[in-house]
């Protein structure tokens, strides 16, 4: 029975992007960047990209004339 056990061979293959390709000088220059803003403007970009998001999609369900809780539009 023995000669009935195939051997599992094991093959590497790129699944992912492994990000061989990123300029690695390029990407920490970013990230210390990053690091070395100001607490205060961190703040606000963090504000910015929370707020901007639920404004976006209120905006486009607005654009769309989807019911709100009411179940009637208020803006057609």
């Amino acid at each position: 029975m023995p000669e009935l056990i195939a051997e599992a061979t094991v093959h590497a293959s790129p699944v992912a992007f492994d990000g061989s390709g990123i300029d690695g000088t390029a990407h920490l220059d970013v990230v210390h960047t990053a690091q070395a803003t100001p607490t205060w403007l961190d703040h606000f970009i963090s504000g910015h990209s929370a707020y901007g998001l639920v404004l976006f999609a209120w905006w486009r369900a607005r654009d769309q004339g989807l019911s709100g809780p009411s179940g009637h539009s208020p803006y057609r």
